[in-house]
């Protein structure tokens, strides 16, 4: 079957260009590296992106473009102090807030937000899995609340009148 090209776009222009060019921007693990990385480092010139990430030339630059491309990444020229030149990539505001709401989405977090969790496990080596700890308790447990409030509402149409609901 052939994709309905029109219907693609039709749908998918619903969603504002800037939402899908930083989804576009970080639909590969490398970019969402290099997101990460350029929190947790700072200003990073292209040589220590590559160095770090043992990442091919060309890949990293088509990587950073499309990521300046989605305005979640800018790169700054300067002078340092010797009259020489050093370009850095940093990530905006807007790739913060892109990175946090998607960590948000999972699980909103009143106390820490995801780019604070980076910054800060810079300075401590944490493992980002510990981020998510906390997600996953919650999840488990609100997985096992829902359980009990469908039971509730089952039991309560049952005692209604209503047709009993099965399960499939």
């Amino acid at each position: 079957m052939k994709e309905n090209r029109e219907s693609i776009i039709e749908y998918a222009s619903l969603v504002p260009g800037e939402i899908r060019r930083a989804l576009q921007a970080l639909s590969k693990d490398r970019e969402i590296a290099i997101l990460v990385l350029l929190i947790k480092k700072g200003g990073l010139a292209f040589s220590e992106i590559k160095g770090e990430l043992d990442v091919h030339q060309q890949k990293l630059t088509t990587s950073l473009n499309q990521m300046q491309d989605a305005g979640i990444v800018v790169r700054k020229d300067t002078i340092d102090g010797e009259s020489k030149y050093k370009t850095q990539y940093q990530v905006t505001k807007y790739g913060k807030r892109v990175l946090d709401n998607l960590f948000d989405a999972i699980e909103p977090r009143e106390d820490q937000s995801a780019i604070m969790f980076f910054e800060e496990s810079a300075e401590e080596e944490r493992p980002a899995t510990e981020f998510f700890d906390d997600v996953n308790t919650t999840n488990k447990s609100r997985a096992v609340k829902t359980q009990l409030e469908d039971a509730r509402q089952v039991n309560d149409l049952q005692g209604a009148g209503e047709p009993r609901q099965v399960n499939p």
